[in-house]
């Protein structure tokens, strides 16, 4: 979870743990009930979500990359199929929330 934003792969994970990548991913599993894909996914998301309220400086492309996602071409259809809205639709509603937070 700390290096979501990095090319990972069980491949990788595995090598990086000396253990088979077959054992990686059924002991992931086991304990998280994920695969290993989709914590890291869900990890990407996450910190997505995160950076689309606060980081309003950046741009939705930046944030995608920041992510670890590989384009923005693939991070917007990605996302709004994990959260149910484009990348600006998010950004917006939590635009909208603030605000009326803010005023009361």
């Amino acid at each position: 979870s700390e290096n979501f934003e990095k090319e990972l792969t069980s491949e990788n994970i595995s090598k990086q743990f000396a253990v088979s990548r077959s054992k990686l991913d059924r002991d992931f599993r086991k304990f998280t009930e994920n695969t290993v894909h989709a914590y890291i996914e869900v990890c990407r998301v996450n910190q997505a979500k995160y950076m689309l309220q606060y980081s309003t400086e950046m741009s939705v492309g930046e944030i995608a990359a920041a992510c670890g996602f590989e384009n923005e071409s693939y991070f917007f259809p990605f996302f709004k199929r994990a959260v149910g809205m484009t990348p600006a639709e998010y950004r917006k509603s939590c635009i909208k929330v603030k605000t009326t937070a803010d005023a009361r």
